[in-house]
């Protein structure tokens, strides 16, 4: 079979994620998606998002457009195709197409079983696990600490007005039933774009985790990337 990868519309970008996807929602940020074909035949896409988290570079000292995140890998079900060449591919069509991203940063979500394994296949640097999390069950809808922030920071008059937890108040107005979980944290994998930040990364990579509750935890760090240029050095 041949692998082809080029520019994903927003409707095919759209329909991938929510029905091939376990999040079967479109990530957030400014969305570059590149779309996958087997024989002509429609897989999926593979999202990198500019700038849904403006944070994201820093332990690096790089800016939200030099660091970017792999979001979602959105494919049909599939055989006789390797993921890891999918993403591989798909790694080498958005470094040509955005020459000034130093570093994508992407992450494993053990709560879905996962540890990472195509990451660990195309040569990703891993650097541990991140603290637990929380996510929240609003009217039945998952919601991350974002989300909840977010859906607060909506009604400020009212939240500004109220003495008492996130937890209270969304019981009290809006679900009465609402539920907090706690997340595992997340596997923490990177993929530089060139040689000389893969060298400076390397100081700080951890062995791969066996499986998806194994992995060490992420130490605090910074690595100044912001003189590796793009071009292979």
């Amino acid at each position: 079979m041949t692998i082809k990868v080029s520019f994903a519309t927003k409707e095919s970008t759209k329909y991938a994620c929510e029905h091939w996807h376990y999040a079967h929602k479109l990530p957030s940020g400014n969305l570059f998606s590149v779309g996958v074909w087997s024989d002509d035949h429609f897989l999926g896409v593979v999202i990198f998002s500019h700038g849904a988290n403006n944070r994201i570079g820093c332990p690096f000292n790089l800016s939200q457009y030099q660091c970017v995140e792999l979001t979602r890998v959105a494919l049909r079900h599939h055989t006789g195709v390797f993921v890891s060449e999918v993403l591989a591919k798909a790694i080498k069509y958005f470094k040509k197409h955005n020459p000034k991203v130093i570093l994508i940063v992407s992450y494993s979500d053990p709560s879905q079983g996962h540890k990472g394994g195509i990451y660990q296949a195309t040569n990703w640097l891993y650097i541990g696990r991140g603290v637990k999390g929380k996510t929240y069950i609003l009217n039945g809808k998952t919601l991350h600490s974002k989300g909840i922030s977010d859906f607060c920071r909506r009604r400020s008059k009212i939240w500004k007005s109220f003495k008492g937890t996130r937890l209270e108040f969304l019981q009290k107005y809006w679900d009465k039933n609402m539920k907090v979980k706690i997340t595992p944290g997340k596997h923490k994998y990177l993929m530089p774009l060139n040689k000389k930040a893969r060298r400076k990364l390397r100081k700080v990579a951890l062995p791969y985790p066996q499986n998806a509750s194994d992995g060490l935890k992420m130490q605090n760090f910074k690595i100044d990337l912001s003189d590796c240029v793009t071009s292979e050095l």
